[in-house]
């Protein structure tokens, strides 16, 4: 009987200890302002038992005594705490590289691993390391999948940029551009005229674009990605997120940048001739043609050109393996940029300078560009913010034309007889050099065309927008963002009236003359209204 006794009297004080063991504790979790954090996960280190906090930061745990704690929330850096009743913790906000979180459509972040599409970030120092003068073609290989093409060697000339491959054989490929929640046009609305006659390639607007405005490119590959834009981003999209002023909690920041690039380009590429047979054809010398296949090229002396004034000119004839070569010259670019940003806890600011001259390979052919940016941010109160951005860009461009019409040098260019010297062809005062004194009976001196056929292109454009963001709740955030981009793009062509007489080979070219004027307005506004909910729905959830 007396060890039945002490049997059930030891249970008992067992059982006692184990319930005395487990403490029921309360605390909160604050963040570095002192604001509760919702929705934070509180864990027993070593067990399964946790939970999370509500909307104002409290929690409720069962613990042991000596128990560790782990705090986690997203934003926040982890912490272990020991457990004690009425305990208050605030957790750091962690500070994430660029590359961990994204801008997604309607320039929403989204942490990257929480996507279920593709996409990928490129940052803006990497996009200026070439000093390209178009951000898209900055693009230019950094991209799995994106295919970027310039579609002529003009200043100013267009940049394709195809995502995953062309959708329609006669309709648009190009993906979408946005920045900073405005979606941007980026049409190639000034081509001139026809596809054969005359080619003018104006760009396309997403060269207004000052690269060094740009701190990240995010491309969405997929409909899953572009589907909040519609059909406009069925061949993807390139989100654009422009610099800020950077601020810092308790104190201000100030920052300015200056940089100036100067380049020097050349074609690349050359068509292949072949330097065995002069003027003519079938293997014969005829002085009015541009064909190449005339007698095979022996050094002799030898009559060229058209007879003015009883005098013809004699040359050796010999092939000029760089005739073509000799009519370009070296490209130079030439660029400004100024920057200068700032801000502190309760607001910011970045305001740049870009000024971009580009001389073409053509002489009378050329590219500027102009650009101011202004983004500002404003912490109105607990509840309200406001961010601002707006930008206007200026271009000027003298451009040259394409195709086979009298306004293109190519066309004069590449039929030019392999013993033709062009370097003697450049003064327009000679009479062998002017319209009835050029060597043949059907060319035109291509000199004279980029003297005389004048393209010029003028854009101006303004694009901006408005962000109010209210948060009436911890856990509810309400965004109205009002964008507008409007653009004025006016190409000016003429062409001199003429006509040539060429009495020896009873030829007449006749140029009527040209003077046509167009005029583009682009203007597009939108405004989102957008509620963003972020509320734990359970402790699980």
């Amino acid at each position: 009987m007396k060890k039945k006794l002490l049997l059930t009297l030891s249970i008992l004080l067992i059982g006692l200890q184990v319930v005395l063991a487990q403490t029921s504790i309360r605390g909160k979790i604050l963040d570095e302002k002192g604001e509760p954090v919702t929705g934070a996960t509180i864990r027993v280190k070593g067990t399964n038992k946790g939970t999370v906090t509500d909307m104002n930061g409290n929690f409720k745990l069962s613990v042991e005594d000596g128990a560790t704690l782990s705090i986690s929330a997203i934003g926040m850096k982890s912490t272990e705490k020991s457990a004690q009743d009425g305990m208050s913790v605030k957790l750091a906000t962690e500070t994430r590289g660029i590359g961990e979180v994204l801008v997604t459509a309607l320039a929403i972040p989204r942490e990257k691993r929480s996507l279920g599409y593709a996409t990928t970030q490129v940052k803006g120092d990497d996009l200026v390391q070439g000093q390209d003068r178009s951000v898209l073609s900055a693009l230019s290989g950094k991209v799995a999948g994106v295919n970027i093409t310039n579609t002529s060697g003009s200043p100013g000339s267009g940049t394709r940029v195809v995502i995953r491959g062309g959708s329609s054989i006669s309709g648009n490929n190009q993906a979408l551009l946005v920045i900073d929640g405005v979606p941007y046009d980026n049409s190639n609305s000034q081509n001139g005229g026809d596809n054969l006659n005359n080619q003018i390639d104006a760009g396309n607007r997403g060269n207004d674009i000052n690269p060094e405005d740009v701190e990240s490119m995010t491309v969405l590959k997929g409909p899953a990605a572009t589907a909040l834009y519609g059909s406009r981003a069925s061949n993807g999209a390139i989100i654009i997120t422009t610099k800020k002023g950077k601020s810092g909690k308790g104190g201000t920041g100030k920052n300015a940048s200056f940089t100036s690039n100067y380049g020097i380009g050349s074609i690349l590429m050359y068509p292949k001739f072949q330097n065995r047979w002069g003027q003519g054809y079938g293997g014969q010398t005829h002085t009015e043609e541009n064909w190449s296949w005339g007698r095979e090229f022996d050094g002799k002396l030898a009559p060229w050109g058209n007879v003015v004034d009883g005098v013809q000119k004699i040359k050796p004839y010999v092939a000029q393996p760089d005739n073509v070569k000799d009519f370009f010259r070296r490209a130079k670019t030439w660029e400004n940029n100024f920057s200068i940003g700032g801000g502190n806890d309760k607001g910011n600011y970045y305001v740049s300078f870009n000024n971009l001259s580009n001389q073409g390979i053509v002489q009378n052919s050329d590219y500027r560009r102009t650009g101011v940016r202004f983004n500002g941010g404003s912490t109105i109160n607990d509840k309200l913010s406001a961010q601002i951005g707006v930008n206007y860009t200026k271009v000027k461009a003298n451009l040259f034309a394409q195709g086979q019409a009298n306004n293109s040098f190519y066309d004069q260019i590449y039929q030019t007889p392999r013993d033709i010297p062009m370097r003697e062809l450049r003064d327009l005062n000679d009479p062998f050099n002017t319209l009835e004194g050029y060597y043949g009976a059907y060319t035109i001196n291509p000199y004279y065309i980029v003297e005389n056929y004048k393209n010029d292109n003028n854009v101006d454009r303004v694009s901006g927008n408005i962000d109010l963001t209210y948060k009436p709740l911890k856990w509810l955030t309400v965004l109205n963002r009002t964008t507008n981009d409007f653009y004025s793009d006016h190409l000016t062509q003429y062409a001199p009236k003429y006509t040539v007489q060429r009495p020896d080979f009873n030829v007449d070219i006749n140029e009527p003359g040209l003077y046509s004027t167009s005029n583009t307005i682009f203007n597009e506004t939108n405004n989102d209204l957008m509620f963003t909910v972020n509320q734990a729905l359970s402790k699980d959830i």
